[in-house]
């Protein structure tokens, strides 16, 4: 689950999630036959995003590095969409009668035919540019080769010691 701000717009929130969507098609290491991305809950503090994704990655050091990989490749498009992620608050409102005699902000229940395929393509045309230039979209990265545990001699890589 990722959670983000309450004040999303609706179509940030189209974008976002059809974002994920798409980078989840294109990772290498993501299985491309079963994934689903919904906002799936209004959370205490947050509006929820279910992220459910399965990895085919040869080794768990490989899992691990594209999961570091597609979370920082979250972070990048929220940071394009202009998404805020939400953490636990308490907002306390003061305010006076008189100042809410308009009540909430509005947020427009009719938005035109077409508005969540636009904001889709908006959420796939921003990862396409900000993944154009990575590695992973050229050739998949070889499996993670663990450099830090030595031989039972302490000579070469790979082994416990």
């Amino acid at each position: 689950m990722i959670g983000i701000a309450y004040d999303t717009h609706p179509e940030k929130i189209a974008s976002f999630c059809e974002g994920v969507r798409e980078l989840l098609r294109v990772h290498p290491y993501t299985r491309k036959d079963y994934y689903q991305v919904w906002l799936n809950e209004f959370g205490g503090s947050s509006l929820n995003i279910l992220i459910y994704v399965f990895w085919s990655a040869p080794d768990w050091q490989t899992e691990l590095r594209e999961r570091h990989r597609f979370i920082l490749d979250i972070i990048r498009l929220a940071g394009e969409l202009q998404v805020e992620f939400a953490f636990p608050t308490r907002t306390l409102y003061m305010r006076s009668e008189d100042a809410w005699k308009d009540g909430p902000k509005k947020i427009p229940a009719k938005y035109p035919d077409d508005w969540m395929k636009t904001s889709e393509n908006e959420g796939k045309a921003i990862v396409e540019d900000f993944t154009s230039d990575d590695d992973w979209r050229k050739h998949i990265p070889p499996p993670y080769h663990f450099s830090g545990a030595r031989d039972g001699d302490g000579g070469g890589e790979g082994g416990e010691g």
